[in-house]
């Protein structure tokens, strides 16, 4: 198992007649992107039930106070998606898992938590909406 996770980091030193071992690295990489939070926490889940909600590990529901919502921020990403809609970072005071970290840094350049809201989010403009009216001050869960 130490094996295969060496060669998973660093797969320039697996040995040239051992192909076979090539299905446990990509078996070992995967699972250690996995746990990592880079997989299931990239695109999150998002809920809105009287509460503000976001799927992490690609398993569970964690509860997001409201009071925990700093801002909520357009994201531009230039040439590269161009005409395919907003996409919103919801800047949080305390974050769900130390991946949210990640938005916050690669995003808006800040050591913030934060996580992504995607045009591609089912219910959309509802999400922005209750977000957006919890911040301003009103009571709009759906």
């Amino acid at each position: 198992m130490v094996q295969l996770l060496f060669y998973a980091l660093f797969p320039q030193y697996v040995p040239a007649g051992e192909h076979g071992d090539w299905i446990g690295v990509l078996a070992v990489g995967l699972t250690c992107i996995w746990f990592s939070g880079m997989g299931p926490n990239m695109l999150p889940a998002i809920g809105i039930n009287g509460h503000l909600m976001i799927r992490v590990w690609g398993i569970r529901w964690v509860v997001v106070p409201w009071e925990d919502v700093r801002e909520i921020v357009p994201v531009d990403l230039g040439w590269f998606r161009k005409g395919q809609g907003t996409i919103w970072l919801v800047v949080l005071r305390r974050a769900p898992t130390p991946w949210h970290y990640f938005f916050g840094l690669s995003y808006l350049r800040r050591n913030v938590p934060a996580f992504v809201i995607t045009p591609s989010l089912q219910e959309y403009e509802k999400v922005l909406s209750s977000i957006e009216g919890h911040l301003q001050g009103g009571d709009h869960a759906a």
